[in-house]
This record gives C-alpha cells, sequence and structure tokens, in this order.
C-alpha cells in the first residue's frame, strides 16, 4: 500500500496528464484520511479549475491555506483563480501575500504582474514582471506579459522583442504566438501575422482565439475560404465568439454576399452589443450596397454611444462621399483632422486631400508634412497612406519629383506587407488560354440564358470604367451598380475528382447542365435585385475581362464593353492609387508591368476565337476627345434610345464606390491623358516591359 506521499506524487502524475479522474480519485481517499491535508486540498482545487468549476475551485485552495496559511504558492494560485473570475482586488491582494511568503518566487510574482495589468496599473505590472525575470530569465509567461505591456504603450519594438524571447523560451508557449500574430495582424502584417498564428494552432488546435485571428490573417491576404475554415473552427470551439462571427461577416462581405454578412454580424452584435465596431461593420454591408440612408443611421447610433470616435466619423465622410455630398464629407473627416492619435490624424488629411485639386497652400498638405519628421510614430499600416496622400498632393501641384518619390515610398511599404506572386497570374493566364477554345465556346453556347439585363464594363482598373458607367446610367433604362464580385463567385463552382479540385477556369468544361443554368439564373437574379425596373443594369468589375469568353457564351445577350487606355498612363494610375483592397500586382512597377502583359495576352486570346462584334471597344482617350460621339455609340450599342442626360453624368446622384468617385463627379477632363510623360525617367522598368 502506498505511502500518503507517495500517493499525492501519483495524483499529481496522473494531473500533469491530463487524467482528472484519476488524479481526483486518489486525492479524495488521502482527504478521507485526513480532512485537513494541505497540498491533497491545493490539488483538488487545481483539477476543480481545469474542469472549470471555478467556485468549488477557490473553495478548496481556501481550506488549504486554511490548513497550511504560508505556503506561497497556495495564494497565488488562489489569486490567479480570482482573477478568472474578474475579483481583481482580491486577486492582487492573494498576490501579494505570495511574494510576502517567498520573495524568490518568480512564478508568484509573475501572476501578481497579471493581474497588476488587468487592473490596468501597468507600471506595478512591469515592476512585477521584472522582478520575476531577474528570478528566471527564461520565464515565458513574464516575457509575454512585458511583451503585451510594452504593445498596450505602443512600444512596438520592445513588444515584439519579448513575444519573441518568450518563444525562445518556451517554443510550445502559444499564448505569445498568438499575441506576436495580433500585434503583426494590427499592423496589416498579414504575412508574418500568419506565419505566427498558423504555428499557434499546429501546436494548440483547440485554441479558438488563434484560428479567428488566423482567420483574419488569411483575409488579409486575400485568401477567403480558407479564413472561413478557421473563422468555423472557432464557433465550433466557443460558439458564442462574437469576433469570430465578425470574421466569417467580413468574408460574407469581401464575396459580395451582403445577406450572409448581416446575419453573421447581428450574431456578433447580439452577444457583445456595445462593440462599436460591429455597428461601424453593419453600416459598411449598407455602404456597399449603396444603401446609403442606412448606413448613416447605424454610424449615428454609433456615434450617440461614443461621438468622439475617429473611425465612426471617417467612415461617415467614406460614406457621404460615395453620395457626392464632399461637403458633408469634408466636415466629417475634419473632426479628426486635428486628433491627437497620428494614425487617425494621417487617416483624415489623406482622405481630405482626395476630396479636391491641392494648392500648395493646402492645410492637409502641411498637417501631412509635419507627420513625416515623426513618421516612427505612425502604425505600419498607416505609413503607405502618408506618402500616397503626399504624392497625390505634388501631384496635383506640379512637382513631379516629389510626387513620385513619395508615390514609389508608399508602393514600396505597401509591397512589403502583401503576399502576392505574379508568376501566378503568368500560369492563371496560360491555363485560361488553354482552357478556352473556339470549340469550348460552341460547347458552352447549348447552355445559354436569353436574358438582355447585363452590361458588363471590363478592362484594367483605372482605364475609365467608371467614367463608363457613369455615362450609362445617367440614361432612364440604365442602372448602374457598381463593380459586382457575384459573377466571379459564381463561375468558381469547385469540381472535384479523386484527386483534385478544379476552379475556374478548368472547372468551365467540368459543369453540369444544371450547373451551367443556376449560374447564369443567379446571376440575372441578383442584378435584377438592384433595381427591378431597370432595362439595363451594369457591372463594372474590370476583372471580368478574364471571362469574357463565357459570358459571351452563356449571356449571348448580354453586353461587354472593354475599355481600353494609354498602357502606361493605365500602370501609371494603378502605381499612383492605394487600393482598398486587391490589385496587389499594382504596387511594383516590374510586376505591374507583367500583369498588364498577361491581361493583353487574354484580350487577344478573346480576339482570337470570338466573333469580332462580341463586345465593344472603347479607347479612354477617344471617349474624352470625343465625348458626345463616343457616348452615342455606347448607347446604340445598349439598344437604348439616346437621352441627352448621358452628357451631364457628372451631375448624377448615384452612389460611386470606386477609386475614382471625385473624377465622375466633374465635367469631362483630359489631364489624365498622356500623364505619363511627367514621370518617363521613373517609369523606365514599366516601360521597358510593356515595349518588350
Amino acid at each position: 500500500m502506498m505511502s500518503t506521499d507517495e500517493a499525492l506524487r501519483v495524483a499529481e502524475q496522473f494531473q500533469r496528464s491530463g487524467q482528472l479522474e484519476q488524479a481526483e480519485r486518489i486525492l479524495n481517499q488521502i482527504i478521507a484520511t485526513d480532512a485537513s491535508h494541505a497540498c491533497a486540498l491545493h490539488l483538488l482545487g487545481i483539477i476543480a479549475y481545469q474542469a472549470g468549476k471555478m467556485s468549488l475551485a477557490t473553495q478548496l485552495i481556501e481550506q488549504a491555506i486554511q490548513s497550511s496559511p504560508s505556503v506561497a504558492v497556495f495564494h497565488s494560485n488562489l489569486g490567479e483563480m480570482h482573477r478568472q473570475i474578474k475579483a481583481i482586488d482580491l486577486s492582487i491582494q492573494c498576490g501579494r501575500k505570495a511574494v510576502a511568503l517567498d520573495p524568490n518566487s518568480a512564478n508568484a510574482w509573475s501572476n501578481l504582474g497579471i493581474s497588476y495589468y488587468d487592473d490596468k496599473q501597468y507600471d506595478e505590472a512591469k515592476n512585477c514582471h521584472q522582478r520575476a525575470l531577474t528570478i528566471n530569465p527564461q520565464l515565458s509567461c513574464s516575457l509575454n506579459n512585458l511583451g503585451s505591456i510594452y504593445k498596450s504603450e505602443d512600444n512596438l519594438t520592445l513588444a515584439i522583442a519579448f513575444y519573441q524571447a518568450a518563444i525562445s523560451a518556451s517554443p510550445s508557449f502559444v499564448e505569445p504566438l498568438n499575441n506576436l500574430g495580433v500585434l503583426y495582424l494590427q499592423n496589416q502584417d498579414y504575412k508574418q501575422a500568419w506565419k505566427y498564428l498558423n504555428q499557434a494552432t499546429i501546436l494548440a488546435p483547440t485554441f479558438a482565439d488563434a484560428h479567428c485571428n488566423l482567420g483574419l490573417a488569411l483575409l488579409g491576404l486575400e485568401h477567403s475560404a480558407k479564413a472561413m475554415l478557421h473563422f468555423e473552427r472557432a464557433l465550433q470551439l466557443k460558439p458564442n465568439y462574437a469576433e469570430a462571427y465578425y470574421g466569417c461577416a467580413k468574408v460574407y462581405l469581401h464575396q459580395h454576399q451582403f445577406a450572409e454578412s448581416e446575419c453573421s454580424i447581428r450574431k456578433a452584435m447580439m452577444i457583445n452589443p456595445e462593440q462599436l465596431e460591429f455597428h461601424q461593420f453593419l453600416a459598411d454591408i449598407c455602404h456597399e450596397q449603396g444603401h446609403y440612408t442606412n448606413a448613416l443611421m447605424h454610424l449615428d447610433e454609433a456615434l450617440t454611444i461614443d461621438p468622439n470616435l475617429p473611425t465612426l466619423h471617417l467612415t461617415k465622410g467614406n460614406v457621404l462621399m460615395a453620395m457626392g455630398e464632399i461637403a458633408q464629407a469634408k466636415e466629417a473627416f475634419l473632426k479628426v483632422a486635428t486628433n491627437t492619435n497620428p494614425d487617425h490624424y494621417v487617416n483624415a488629411h489623406y482622405s481630405l486631400v482626395q476630396l479636391e485639386k491641392v494648392k500648395p497652400d493646402n492645410n492637409s498638405l502641411h498637417a501631412l508634412l509635419s507627420v513625416i519628421n515623426d513618421r516612427h510614430k505612425l502604425s505600419p499600416n498607416k505609413l503607405d497612406y502618408l506618402y500616397f496622400a503626399l504624392g497625390k498632393c505634388y501631384d496635383d501641384i506640379g512637382d513631379w519629383n516629389k510626387a513620385f518619390t513619395y508615390f514609389a515610398e508608399g508602393c514600396r511599404i505597401k509591397r512589403q506587407r502583401i503576399n502576392y506572386h505574379i508568376n501566378e497570374q503568368i500560369q492563371f493566364t496560360n491555363r485560361l488560354m488553354n482552357c478556352f477554345t473556339k470549340q469550348t465556346i460552341e460547347r458552352l453556347r447549348a447552355f445559354a440564358n436569353p436574358s438582355a439585363l447585363p452590361i458588363f464594363i471590363v478592362g484594367m482598373p483605372r482605364s475609365g470604367s467608371s467614367l463608363v458607367e457613369q455615362i450609362l446610367s445617367s440614361h432612364s433604362g440604365v442602372h448602374g451598380a457598381g463593380e459586382l464580385k457575384y459573377w466571379n463567385n459564381l463561375i468558381q463552382k469547385p469540381v472535384s475528382n479523386q484527386t483534385t479540385t478544379l476552379y475556374y477556369p478548368e472547372n468551365i468544361i467540368h459543369l453540369s447542365p444544371e450547373i451551367y443554368d443556376s449560374i447564369t439564373n443567379d446571376y440575372v437574379n441578383y442584378l435584377t435585385q438592384h433595381s427591378p425596373q431597370a432595362k439595363r443594369i451594369t457591372d463594372k468589375m474590370p476583372y471580368n475581362y478574364m471571362s469574357i469568353g463565357l459570358i459571351h457564351a452563356l449571356l449571348p445577350n448580354a453586353k461587354i464593353i472593354h475599355l481600353k487606355r494609354n498602357p502606361i498612363d493605365t500602370c501609371l494610375s494603378c502605381y499612383t492609387k492605394l487600393f482598398t483592397e486587391g490589385q496587389l500586382y499594382s504596387y511594383d512597377l516590374t510586376e505591374l508591368g507583367q500583369y498588364y502583359q498577361c491581361y493583353e495576352r487574354i484580350m487577344n486570346h478573346w480576339r482570337a476565337i470570338l466573333p469580332s462584334d462580341a463586345w465593344l471597344e472603347i479607347e479612354y482617350e477617344n471617349l474624352v476627345n470625343n465625348l458626345e460621339s463616343e457616348a452615342q455609340r455606347l448607347i446604340e450599342f445598349c439598344d437604348l434610345a439616346w437621352e441627352p442626360t448621358c452628357l451631364s453624368f457628372h451631375q448624377s446622384k448615384r452612389q460611386v464606390r470606386t477609386a475614382s468617385f471625385v473624377q465622375v463627379r466633374q465635367p469631362i477632363y483630359n489631364s489624365s491623358i498622356e500623364r505619363w510623360y511627367r514621370y518617363e525617367q521613373a517609369l523606365a522598368p514599366l516601360i521597358k516591359i510593356l515595349r518588350s
């Protein structure tokens, strides 16, 4: 028969290996013979804590302390349990008692530091962790918590250093991996965030927070399908996880699945109704659909809770800007333009310089220049906003050298944070051209939908698609729906076999007749919801150029308009624009040129296999210089009667949600034609590729 000490050691072994029932059985046998055995009571308390029985856990450890009041670890662990149930004052009291009993206990100092941190007594917390590390320099929990303290002080360099030290001290400790991932996530360094968060989920597959954060990193890398898997896993592990529902809502919005996005964010709001970020996101959903009154309503509701929250005013300004209410948008941005937080300050002035042509005495220009010397105070993900804003200012003023210097630095910073490989686009281009032949097109015609509702406006971004849509939507029979992702979502229907899953373009030749019907019917129904009375509805997603052959075969009565602009002007316009999402190729001149070559190869392929009248080609320069005749050609191509209002497109109040929102609210201008000559020398790497 085992002695009490031997039985206690066996129980500890069971507890450490997760065999809690076996450990509890042995400990209860000890208590049956000695009801005041302090170590047995303490370990039973730890087991109760592990089982989520917090009340029983604190009761058992309090009994252990009554039996042996001078054991420091008992007080320290009781303090941690009080902290878990938000009894911070009691937690600190227990922690102080523990370090008084054993000043050389690194764990006791560390636990007390955590309690002070939760109480927002950061200096006391820092002192406790530093004391713990003096005793044990490799104590990973204190290294991790010092990282969090320095992060709260915006000292990101030290925060990263301490998180990495915690990982080095204990490579299997997942909290610093998660914390470091979150830090990179908040700075929009999605590649680094993915690195640490992916490792955290490998080490701890049931760590819900790590799955949720990994989903956000993947979404930042534009891997929305993979992101959704991790948000769903987080919700399996933690059903009432508001942030995971928020992540799902982001994925759905990215895919333009608006109803699903709203459903997810409302679930998040039911769990945490005071989280203003959720209210703001609900406004984003409305904004993306063009439901501006509802968007403003949600923002105003949130502003009644916190009228000084900068992000709400910035979002409100963006909504008003899309509505064409430039003066009101400026008013909203100005409310943030004096904010002491440098990130919000730069965001506000970035937005303000987009509203008008900047002159040398512009207040925002001088405000942005004042930040340059203190740019280290900006979050890394706001530096590109600073440089793109200054580039735009000097481009407006006509100081091309300064403008390009700032644009190039903004692109360099942005490119560092994104995950993009031009070879993937080159491979996709080759695959697309192999999949679509004249024979493929002929076979697909059998599944055609007769609808004449859609007008697809395609081409490279920044080639004039917003202008064309604004002209068309000024016609009484046309509704401009903007850039829609729905068609692309539909044609990605996966086809699986025993070895792989196929997506566009390879999937197209393997779909069933029913799937072809569902693609076209779903798309037409989706368009109809935007404006049930419209004779034609535009979809100006530029990347639909990649599926012109499919559109021509499946929707033969749809109209396709291809916008073409001077290649160097097009690429320069992309390079000098900070996009809210996508266009990842546009931040490096060489990659931008290579992407344009892929675009040209695809367009030339469609020309080779489709009839000459498959689409209408509009050259941006001709449109600008011969507006009336080109506008009439557009209207005629769409089988519509001419209306003079199509020449007054700049007076339209329709929503504009793309990078050209200001330009299309102005009369026609030609200052963007051959703009590239101003930057010819700096654009040499791009020009070399485009002319090769």
